[in-house]
């Protein structure tokens, strides 16, 4: 990816099957050819890297505290979050 984003603790990656670019899912993490402005990079990110994974226009998102360790459904409505 860019080297601008390269020291950022936290970054948000947007992936989709919808983009038309290849993307891969698997046991190992996410691969797939994401836009950064005019360019197409290849980005490839590990599950231990992942902490939060969310569907855009749903309220319920799955996150992570450590690497390893099973996710927690969070439900997100009006900034307010309560863990199930």
């Amino acid at each position: 990816m860019p080297g601008e984003f390269s020291k950022d603790p936290e970054l948000m990656l947007k992936f989709s099957y919808r983009y038309g670019y290849p993307l891969t899912v698997n046991e190992w993490g996410i691969r797939a050819e994401l836009k950064f402005g005019k360019h197409t990079w290849e980005v490839a990110v590990p599950w231990d890297a992942v902490f939060v994974i969310g569907r855009k226009g749903e309220d319920q998102i799955m996150a992570w505290d450590k690497p390893g360790e099973p996710p927690v459904a969070v439900k997100q409505r009006g900034g307010l979050r309560s863990v199930q």
